[in-house]
């Protein structure tokens, strides 16, 4: 499945989200397909939110906005098949949080990973510690810094690098591997992780949602948090 926004560097727009979501339900129910791919289009993997729909959203498309946030996120740390991102170009704040949520990540050298959405709403956490650790994970959120490919593999972020040109190869090698079992046998492995994971992972959605509802449904925290998003959408603009 491929990020195709290209003009938007892949941003995850409202629309964009339920394309997106509409297009994982179809590759879940295709009984033919035992491993899902994603990626993004152009050089990008995928810039995250699409900055200028939360600078105006509103009470009319605030629902909508945050429904389909909501459905994304929890169709993919719950999707029924495993999951690649293979990673091609920046994955920033939701991008990145779209390649966490996935089993496996293989980046090309030239990705980069960046939270900066710290600097005007809450960020995902769950993922991030459960997967880097604590600390790793904190301080990663917290300053919403700029990784390279290399410190991504560091830390433990994503599996494996690869050249630009071999991104897709090695994923597709990967999906290979991976979908020499059964069907129904990686079915119940996912059910066994997930399971695993147990009842912290549904909770830690359920919790971080709430955090963003609260944040945009409330009138005066939403306007506070627009505020914010334009003055770092000023200052990016004057850097």
């Amino acid at each position: 499945m491929q990020l195709n926004r290209i003009p938007s560097a892949n941003a995850l727009s409202t629309a964009f989200r339920k394309e997106i979501l509409k297009e994982l339900e179809t590759l879940e129910d295709d009984e033919t397909i035992k491993v899902v791919i994603i990626t993004g289009a152009s050089n990008y993997f995928s810039a995250g939110f699409d900055l200028n729909e939360f600078a105006s959203v509103d009470s009319t498309n605030v629902a909508d906005l945050i429904k389909s946030a909501d459905e994304l996120v929890c169709k993919l740390s719950f999707y029924k098949k495993p999951t690649i991102a293979a990673i091609n170009g920046p994955a920033l704040a939701g991008g990145m949080d779209l390649a966490i949520i996935c089993d496996i990540r293989i980046a090309s050298e030239s990705a980069i990973f960046s939270g900066p959405e710290i600097k005007f709403i809450p960020a995902l956490y769950g993922p991030y510690a459960r997967i880097l650790g604590e600390g790793m994970a904190r301080e990663l959120i917290l300053t919403g810094k700029l990784i390279t490919a290399k410190e991504a593999l560091e830390m433990g972020l994503i599996n494996k690098i690869t050249s630009p040109e071999m991104l897709h190869v090695e994923a597709k090698k990967m999906a290979q591997m991976i979908a020499e079992a059964p069907l129904s046998v990686l079915q119940t492995e996912k059910k066994v992780m997930q399971a695993v994971q147990g009842k912290f992972v549904a909770d830690s959605i359920d919790f971080e949602n709430e955090i963003f509802h609260e944040i945009l449904l409330d009138k005066t925290h939403r306007q506070e948090f627009k505020n914010n998003v334009k003055a770092y959408l000023q200052k990016i603009k004057k850097n």
